[in-house]
């Protein structure tokens, strides 16, 4: 490890965004400074005051309302319909185990579940058109 850069998976900042808000606003040729300063760069940010998991949550309510209206006019069936909602509650799922004042289970949230989101909606479309067909 460099001097001056974090451990590897320390979270910087709000969700972790600190060291990138400072090596992109530094204008230090892209070398990281400290942790002390990119945690004050990040207040800087236009960004820092936005509340991400509101943000995330209202992505997710689009996207599932994207999907649920897609099949009526893909005309996807029954399966397809069982995977928007078994996606619907693995994003609610992960939503209610994150909390703005613990962000302990981030990374659960974030890789582990949002994998499950993607193997389960990828096999009720498979499964969709496999048994219309």
């Amino acid at each position: 490890m460099a001097p001056g850069q974090p451990p590897h998976g320390a979270a910087l900042g709000r969700l972790g965004l600190g060291a990138e808000v400072a090596v992109a606003r530094s204008g230090d040729g892209g070398r990281q400074r400290g942790v002390t300063e990119a945690e004050e760069l990040s207040e800087e940010s236009p960004f820092h005051r936005v509340d991400a998991l509101a943000v995330s949550g209202g992505l997710h309510v689009l996207t599932l309302g994207a999907l649920a209206a897609l099949a009526p006019i893909a005309g996807l069936g029954m399966f397809y319909v069982a995977g928007v909602v078994i996606v619907g509650a693995l994003l609610t799922w992960e939503h209610a185990i994150l909390k703005p004042s613990d962000l302990s289970r981030l990374n659960m949230a974030f890789f582990n579940l949002n994998g499950y989101v993607s193997v389960a909606f990828l096999a009720a479309v498979v499964a969709d058109v496999a048994l219309r067909r």
